[in-house]
């Protein structure tokens, strides 16, 4: 018979298509493989690029608190030089109020010398 030779024909079809599936799967293998390294180099190309971002987004940060340091410093030379010039338009006033205050006891003064000079010049008339 012819039914031993089917037997051994099934038997290495059996055999071919675990071969084909074997093959199958060592080439789906590779491309798991091949996108796994592609995933990992992604990967750490995103640490990398967060590394970075960070060390960018601290530096940043210095030089956001330096510039609101200079501001503060710049904000209180400001106030600093307002006081002094409040000080400087009071002692000012104070320049002006003790002026006025001369001018007027001047006035007065020459007022009353003027004063003294008409009565002797009418003194000395009636004389």
């Amino acid at each position: 018979g012819g039914g031993a030779g089917d037997a051994g024909g099934g038997l290495q079809d059996k055999v071919k298509g675990l071969e084909d599936k074997a093959t199958k799967l060592e080439t789906q293998k590779m491309a798991l493989k091949a996108d796994n390294q592609a995933l990992e180099r992604r990967l750490a190309g995103e640490v990398e690029s967060g590394r970075s971002l960070g060390v960018r987004l601290r530096q940043t940060s210095k030089e956001f608190e330096a510039a609101k340091e200079a501001l503060a410093s710049r904000e209180e030379a400001h106030r600093a030089r307002e006081r002094q010039l409040e000080e400087q338009l009071r002692e000012r006033d104070a320049a002006l109020a003790a002026g006025g205050q001369r001018e007027a006891l001047l006035k007065a003064g020459l007022a009353r010398t003027e004063g003294l000079l008409g009565d002797k010049t009418s003194q000395c008339e009636e004389a």
